[in-house]
């Protein structure tokens, strides 16, 4: 291999282009946090604000001397070479943390970003499982709202039986009438309450509250009919749930 080809690959190497450049950013920028980049970024602030004070204090030193040393103060002369090579030094070291802030700064950026595609990516993965839940909520509601489709009818069916073979209560008219404000007092409980009817809490209702209730006196009827005791209570009529409170 040439001394020309070699160095292109160096400098593609350096300069991130080029096979090696998945290397040079696992081995460099992939390993530096952003924490790690900030702390060392701080560091060198402080080492380069400490060389430019300390080089402050040479320069006064050298205007001092530099007379006496042209005037032929040996003493003074080697004191003003000491400052000239600590003048060169610090050129390059200046120069070196230089170099090292922008390459530091470039890579706190690389480590914003990739920590940032990092948190996006777990955003991301949690937004999958939320969606999964949303939609099978979605699936519930909908069969929930059907169910109550469907047990509202059967209840109409069943009342109207229950008035064909003799009872009194409930009339259509109530069932109707306190059946709304049983969906109103379980509408309440949800986010969609401020598109409704509001009712207060002593018309708050529930369906196994009300039914129970007509139950009894239902119950009472049918004892007479059947030539039962009136002071036994059934097993069956058992205490109702009070309505839910509305949020």
């Amino acid at each position: 291999m040439s001394k020309q080809q070699t160095s292109k690959q160096l400098e593609r190497k350096v300069d991130g282009t080029g096979a090696g450049s998945d290397a040079g950013a696992c081995l460099g920028d992939t390993a530096v946090t952003v924490a790690d980049a900030e702390a060392t970024l701080g560091r060198l602030e402080q080492e380069r604000a400490g060389l430019l004070e300390r080089h402050e204090r040479h320069a006064d030193e050298r205007r001092k001397v530099s007379f006496d040393a042209f005037s032929g103060d040996s003493r003074a002369s080697k004191l003003l070479d000491g400052l000239h090579e600590e003048a060169v030094r610090f050129q390059s070291r200046l120069a070196s943390i230089d170099d090292a802030l922008n390459e530091g700064r470039r890579r706190l950026e690389r480590a914003k970003e990739h920590e940032a595609r990092a948190a996006d990516r777990q955003q991301a993965a949690e937004l999958r499982e939320t969606l999964i839940a949303f939609l099978e909520t979605a699936r519930r509601l909908d069969m929930a709202l059907a169910s109550v489709g469907e047990h509202g009818n059967k209840l109409h069916e069943l009342q109207q039986q229950m008035h064909v073979l003799g009872a009194a209560v409930p009339s259509s008219e109530q069932l109707n009438s306190l059946g709304y404000r049983s969906l109103l007092t379980a509408i309440g409980g949800t986010v969609w309450r401020r598109h409704f009817e509001t009712i207060g809490p002593l018309e708050r209702r529930s369906f196994s509250q009300l039914c129970a209730a007509w139950a009894r006196t239902i119950e009472r009827g049918i004892r007479g009919r059947l030539g039962e005791p009136l002071d036994e209570e059934p097993n069956r009529n058992e205490q109702p749930a009070p309505a839910p409170e509305a949020a």
